[in-house]
């Protein structure tokens, strides 16, 4: 009983030496920071997300891509080991997808212009 006791006073202690920390500021960077490359009327996604986001792209002969997502962990001086990543999703941008972001962009596309692209999305298992 001794023991918790004093396990409870050095708590109580280390909880009086911490200072309340102000977090608004740093609120308010990353809301600036997302919102600079996440603008989504933008035609394409900034560089800076997908390197945030996509740790590779890999197209592939039968049209497919593979995205893989980076994980936590994530190292670009680690060498990429494809091994680790297991099929999360797969889906595919078809032609009226593609008419509709065009059109969003006073773009147009014609059917024998567009093929559908398959895109399989990979996360690291571990």
């Amino acid at each position: 009983m001794l023991q918790i006791k004093n396990e409870l006073a050095i708590l109580s202690q280390d909880e009086e030496d911490n200072e309340p920390v102000e977090v608004e500021g740093e609120i308010t960077k990353i809301k600036e920071y997302l919102n600079g490359v996440c603008d989504l009327n933008q035609k394409q996604l900034s560089d800076e997300l997908v390197d945030a986001v996509i740790a590779r792209i890999t197209p592939m002969e039968n049209g497919a891509f593979k995205w893989y997502i980076q994980g936590e962990e994530y190292d670009t001086e680690i060498s990429f080991d494809e091994s680790k990543y297991v099929l999360y999703d797969r889906f595919t941008l078809n032609f009226e997808e593609a008419k509709k972001y065009r059109k969003a962009f006073g773009n147009f596309i014609r059917a024998v212009q567009w093929k559908d692209l398959i895109v399989e999305v990979y996360i690291r298992q571990d």
